[in-house]
């Protein structure tokens, strides 16, 4: 038995003197991954775990994936192809995950003139102005606007990191006398949606809109929901009832 040990012993020296290792590939067979990162962090290679940057390793000639990770920090994922003799870097630059959020959104202040009108954010109910949402995210939304008493505005407002801002001074309806000739009574399934007639915002269902007689276009909205518009005529001196039930977005119909 100690013959045989003698005669490993002897194998292994003599082929780390020849410029093997131990399953008896030469140096030259192998390429060099040398991975380093800000913060220092582990990686692993093909899933397994490999050290922590910076950190050289020697890697049969492949292709590989590679994984740099460490806690509160995305992780950082490549591959990279290893040929012998070759030095393959890989250098990454960990963002912390608070960091990534905080570039994902915009702060977002609205302003009008009168104040108190309510805001829609892609037909989402988000206040009365003075407005300030800390966190809208980044990209293009539809913003409408609306007082009653005032014209709708509406516009498309692009969201950046950083602060944003809208201004609006919403224009007054005419002050020509208006007699109501008949009522229409709106009542919608969720309750609290936004009634318009003829493109302007009146109120919030349930509600009775005195309206002038003839045909006027009625739309009934809520976020999340498609919106429902209907043609009404309006009789003098008698009361009209629209009831409907909004359909939820994304449901086939």
């Amino acid at each position: 038995m100690k013959i045989v040990n003698y005669l490993v012993i002897i194998l292994a020296v003599t082929l780390l003197l020849s410029g093997c290792d131990i399953t008896g590939k030469a140096a030259s067979d192998f390429g060099t991954l040398e991975v380093t990162s800000e913060p220092d962090a582990m990686f692993y290679v093909n899933g397994d775990y490999r050290g922590e940057s910076p950190e050289s390793t020697a890697l049969s000639p492949g292709t590989y994936t590679i994984k740099i990770s460490k806690p509160n920090y995305y992780d950082y994922e490549t591959s990279v192809t290893i040929k012998a003799e070759e030095i393959v870097k890989v250098e990454a630059k960990l963002q912390p995950l608070r960091e990534i959020e905080e570039m994902s959104f915009g702060k977002f202040t609205i302003t009008t003139e009168p104040e108190g009108a309510t805001v829609l954010i892609d037909e989402e109910e988000m206040g009365k102005t003075p407005l300030t949402l800390e966190k809208v995210v980044l990209g293009d939304h539809m913003v409408r606007i609306f007082k009653t008493g005032y014209y709708d505005h509406s516009t498309d407002k692009n969201i950046i990191s950083g602060p944003n801002l809208l201004s609006v001074e919403l224009k007054e309806l005419g002050t020509k006398p208006y007699i109501a000739n008949g009522i229409l009574n709106v009542e919608s399934d969720p309750t609290e949606s936004f009634i318009f007639v003829d493109g302007l915002y009146k109120d919030k269902s349930p509600k009775n809109v005195e309206l002038l007689e003839g045909e006027h276009t009625i739309r009934v909205s809520r976020g999340g929901f498609k919106d429902h518009v209907e043609n009404v005529i309006i009789v003098k001196g008698q009361t009209k009832t629209l009831s409907v039930t909004l359909e939820k977005t994304g449901l086939s119909s």
